[in-house]
């Protein structure tokens, strides 16, 4: 049997972001419900208020693992996550207010969790230690 092969650097510095953006999930929700609570606002802004900012961090997430894997057409998937991430904030934010629900707290935490996620990537992406250049092919002969 082959060993299996190690995982590249891009999936390494992927996988050490999952710790930050759960931790960035984790303070909007936790945000979201001491806001709501303090304010006596209603359940539903609340809700979407910790729906938004968790729908963008999955799609972060999801986009940012399916471009590192082996073979991936790695700018694509994170190109076309940012209109997927737009329209999820269109959609959140439109969806509730047709409904009467107050979304300002919403709005608010999106923007945050977008502003702190996209800042936390280019952080641990940057630090990680990627090849600029790939190795020639191997002429076996």
């Amino acid at each position: 049997m082959s060993e299996p092969t190690p995982p590249a650097p891009l999936q390494k510095a992927v996988a050490s972001l999952k710790g930050p953006l759960l931790a960035i999930g984790l303070l909007a929700v936790v945000s979201a419900a001491g806001y709501g609570w303090f304010a006596g606002l209603p359940f539903s802004p609340v809700c979407a208020a910790v729906a938004i900012p968790g729908a963008l961090l999955a799609v972060q997430w999801w986009a940012l693992s399916r471009a590192a894997r082996p073979g991936a057409n790695g700018p694509a998937w994170i190109a076309g996550a940012y209109p997927l991430r737009i329209m999820l904030v269109v959609v959140g934010l439109y969806v509730p207010k047709f409904f009467g629900i107050e979304v300002r707290l919403a709005a608010a935490l999106a923007i945050a969790t977008i502003a702190v996620s996209m800042l936390v990537e280019v952080i641990v992406l940057s630090k990680a230690r990627i090849p600029a250049v790939d190795a020639p092919p191997s002429s076996g002969g």
